[in-house]
């Protein structure tokens, strides 16, 4: 790292969208698998982030994490798919990281169908 943002000589600057290098030598593209998404950070250049709770990816390349549905919870970093509700718990608000649970009196027993 020479303290410049450029990528360096070694490396393909033409990696595909969603991709990271990867290599000894980082020479070589791989695409990002699920649960993570692709970009471009300084210095480093194409890389894969885990997508946060709330978020996930549920396939390979991916340049942006999808927003868990309402129903539905992604209570960990690098979900792969969304979780739905258990029986006795809700969840009202896209991008949920975990399910609230039902007032006294009232119930839930599947989570909402988009």
């Amino acid at each position: 790292a020479d303290g410049s943002h450029d990528v360096p000589r070694d490396r393909p600057i033409d990696c595909p969208k969603g991709s990271e290098y990867v290599g000894l030598e980082g020479q070589d593209c791989k695409l990002c698998p699920p649960g993570r998404l692709g970009q471009i950070l300084p210095l480093l250049g194409p890389s894969c982030i885990d997508c946060a709770a709330g978020l996930f990816a549920d396939r390979h390349g991916q340049v942006a994490c999808n927003v868990t549905p309402p129903g539905y919870m992604t209570s960990t970093a690098q979900a792969t798919k969304p979780e739905p509700c258990p029986s006795g718990k809700y969840s009202s608000t896209a991008g949920s990281s975990e399910c609230a649970t039902c007032s006294p009196g009232q119930f839930s027993n599947k989570a909402i169908l988009r």
